[in-house]
């Protein structure tokens, strides 16, 4: 029995249509990973350009001495460039939470992230309160789930 020309022709059909979902799904895969590479990168730009401006900046950066020393001096004008200085660092690391949550960011990265956005155990207590006050007085700019994370993950105590 000769084989059928018509079966070969399908046959050859059907496995230039599979190499063909093979070579999309190979090319989606690098398209994805590079989106990814590039949300990365932004978000680390976007670190450098916030870490940037205390450098760039001697009045926001003796604001911020201020506040280390003791945030009490801090006048009404001081005190809200603190304060938006530090809501651009938390929106930065709710950014870089977006990221972790997507599954873009490493855990790495993102537990990086969140342990520069808390006060740690050498932290002065006054600093942490006040830390823990600008929290408490800006989470509802963040996102709620965001907000839960920084709050567990600092240590923070929730409004009353």
């Amino acid at each position: 029995m000769e084989p059928n020309k018509y079966n070969i022709r399908e046959i050859l059909a059907a496995g230039g249509v599979i190499l063909s979902l093979v070579f999309v799904g190979i090319e989606i895969q690098q398209n994805t990973n590079a989106v990814k590479a590039t949300a990365v990168m932004e978000y680390y730009s976007s670190s450098a350009d916030h870490y940037s401006l205390m450098v760039n900046n001697p009045e926001l950066a003796r604001v911020i001495g201020i506040v280390f020393d003791d945030p009490d001096k801090l006048t009404q004008q001081e005190s809200q460039m603190f304060i938006g200085f530090v809501m651009a660092a938390n929106h930065l690391s709710q950014s870089a939470y977006r990221l972790w949550t997507m599954g873009v960011l490493p855990d790495e990265e993102w537990q990086s992230t969140i342990q520069g956005a808390c006060p740690n155990e050498n932290t002065p207590e006054k600093q942490r309160s006040t830390l823990e006050m600008i929290f408490n007085d800006t989470r509802d700019q963040l996102l709620p789930s965001f907000a839960e994370v920084l709050e567990s993950s600092c240590g923070f105590n929730k409004p009353s």
